[in-house]
């Protein structure tokens, strides 16, 4: 029988979007049209509302993780994200591959020429736009931007954690030993007026119910300096962050203060707590300022009981980033966990512990719990599970984060999980993305790397996962054809 125009359209559609759709002529053939084409901006009208169909009332508990869903995770995906997801993590799993293109991306993110520069190469610009960047990244221009967060709440997505790429470009170490530091006011002004500048134009391009990630040490060398000296905030940047917090309260914008290396993190402690007791007062009990604690410390269990202390006492709610943590390679090694296991079982257990609201054997804060605020930013899917099944026990409060172009299939299952007709109920899901031009993102970009290049593991379980999905959709394409 010939294939008609119509039935070759029913294919590519089959193949782009991943769960079966009626292929059909007329109507149905212009609904196909415009589900792959949605499918390609990130949307899938049609696929969240067969998910949420099959999906138990929102008074119902969240399904367990063994409990099959309708589909696979990753077919909420367009092609061209599965694509491109399954090329980086090729590389990134590679023992061979990884390395050259560690060092590929430090040389790009670094490099004095303009010749290497994205911003002034337009080839090389319109090679990594396409690539790396449109994998992890927001966008150039607040079109772009908004486009890719549309297209992720369209998913279904609670909103997203949006950064500004702009990096100090100075280490921990520079700032210590630079001894004209502090009575530099000229580079104080000027450094804190574009770390502000960035970081206001972050909150205006977030939405109501959004995350802005904030980077104290973007603010410049004054400012590293009196992090690792743990001094109060040079009086320009507590200026700075005033005005920030205040912008973030009247645009309903959440602020998550990013955890950096040892060496500065008394100082961001303190001054996070700082903002905690000036914003995180509202009788509503959601904060407005988030601190982030990283398990693979062996101190972070004491430094939380302790803030969690603070909170009680000082009448706040204390809003908690929970990560696994993210300077493996930097931070000093006696200050962090001897094995993974037991960063894990610090993860898990303190996670159980702040669901329940409740002390165990890891997290003995000295006061009754106070209010507080808790995502889990984690690339973990045993973690998530677990705190599904505490979730359906105990319902809470609780947000989850990942990394945009990174952990998909576990992002997904959560968005399958809370379907979007029910996304008012039970725990929501964002994803971590920075915005700004390519050369500024290369130097965000070559620090995750960096940061993650120790996960080879979790890599090629996503990696499996997504040639899974590919061979699945390559699978249903050719039978489409017979």
């Amino acid at each position: 029988m010939p294939r008609t125009t119509a039935t070759r359209r029913c294919s590519l559609a089959v193949w782009s979007v991943g769960p079966p759709r009626p292929c059909s002529r007329g109507t149905g053939e212009r609904q196909l049209l415009f589900a792959s084409t949605s499918a390609r901006r990130h949307q899938h009208p049609s696929l969240l509302a067969e998910a949420a169909a099959s999906q138990p009332p929102p008074s119902a508990s969240l399904p367990s993780a063994k409990e099959k869903m309708p589909y696979p995770p990753l077919s909420l995906l367009p092609l061209s994200s599965i694509l491109r997801s399954a090329a980086i993590a090729s590389v990134s799993s590679s023992r061979l591959l990884l390395p050259l293109s560690l060092k590929l991306m430090g040389y790009l993110a670094r490099s004095p020429s303009r010749l290497l520069s994205p911003d002034h190469n337009p080839p090389l610009h319109w090679i990594l736009k396409r690539t790396l960047y449109a994998q992890f990244c927001a966008g150039e221009s607040r079109v772009e931007i908004q486009r890719t967060i549309g297209g992720l709440k369209g998913m279904g997505y609670g909103g997203v954690i949006l950064a500004y790429a702009r990096e100090a470009g100075l280490d921990h170490d520079a700032a210590v030993h630079q001894e004209n530091g502090l009575k530099d006011d000229d580079r104080l002004q000027k450094d804190v007026a574009l770390w502000k500048s960035g970081t206001l134009e972050t909150v205006t391009l977030a939405s109501e119910g959004d995350f802005v990630a904030v980077k104290f040490t973007g603010a410049g060398l004054t400012v590293l300096r009196h992090l690792s000296h743990n001094l109060p905030p040079p009086l320009g940047l507590e200026t700075a962050m005033a005005e920030i917090c205040d912008l973030a309260v009247k645009q309903n914008i959440r602020l998550l203060i990013d955890a950096e290396h040892q060496a500065l993190q008394a100082g961001i402690d303190s001054w996070t707590l700082s903002l905690m007791r000036r914003y995180n007062q509202r009788a509503s009990g959601k904060a407005v300022v988030y601190n982030t604690y990283q398990t693979y410390l062996k101190s972070a269990p004491q430094t939380l009981a302790a803030h969690l202390a603070a909170a009680y006492r000082g009448g706040f709610t204390l809003g908690i980033k929970l990560v696994r943590g993210a300077y493996l390679a930097s931070d000093p090694r006696h200050l962090i966990n001897d094995t993974k296991e037991q960063t894990d079982h610090a993860f898990d257990s303190i996670s159980e512990s702040l669901i329940k609201r409740s002390p165990n054997e890891l997290l003995q804060p000295p006061t009754p719990f106070p209010l507080l605020s808790l995502i889990l930013a984690t690339h973990n899917r045993l973690s998530v599970h677990k705190a599904q099944a505490l979730l359906r026990q105990i319902p809470t409060d609780l947000t989850y984060a990942q990394l945009m172009g990174m952990a998909d299939e576990i992002s997904c299952e959560l968005l399958q999980s809370t379907p979007k007709k029910h996304s008012g109920t039970g725990p929501k899901t964002y994803k971590y993305l920075a915005w700004g031009t390519v050369g500024e993102c290369m130097k965000y970009l070559s620090r995750r790397a960096e940061e993650n290049r120790t996960a080879l593991a979790r890599t090629r379980e996503s990696k499996e996962e997504l040639f899974r999905e590919l061979r699945r959709r390559l699978v249903r394409f050719l039978g489409s054809r017979d």
